[in-house]
């Protein structure tokens, strides 16, 4: 038990002194600590190396959870910046979740470029000058 409130103190140390935050965020990095988010952190990097590694397939665990995933450390971030200041490097969670967001990102811009390209070819022609009568093209 000892250990467990050495380090709440001196979590909620650095908190109060070397982090930038106004009172409310640290407020709520505080709370997310107490509700199990630092266990949720330590089971991640444990995922995320089995697929920064290759342990896993990437292609088959990125499609059903690489959204929820980004979503989720995109949600915590003021948390995981916390942790990982205070020596917690979560490397594998930033790595993973950097090359999901850029390939969810990619996706996204695809999706769009298939899109407008459909647009372009249903309404391409609509828009060029009808040529007056008697010259032709």
């Amino acid at each position: 038990m000892a250990p467990f409130i050495f380090w709440n103190l001196a979590f909620y140390t650095i908190i109060r002194t070397q982090l930038n935050l106004d009172k409310e965020s640290r407020i709520e990095v505080i709370v997310q600590q107490d509700s199990g988010l630092i266990q949720l952190f330590n089971e991640l990097e444990f995922f995320s190396l089995g697929i920064l590694e290759g342990l896993a397939v990437d292609k088959l665990v990125y499609t059903p959870i690489a959204k929820e995933y980004c979503k989720m450390i995109e949600r915590e971030h003021l948390l995981l910046s916390a942790l990982r200041n205070k020596g917690a490097p979560y490397k594998n969670v930033v790595g993973l979740y950097m090359k999901w967001k850029d390939r969810l990102e990619l996706e996204q811009m695809e999706l769009q470029k298939t899109q407008l390209e459909h647009k372009i070819n249903m309404n391409g022609d609509n828009h060029k000058d009808i040529p007056p009568i008697g010259t032709s093209l």
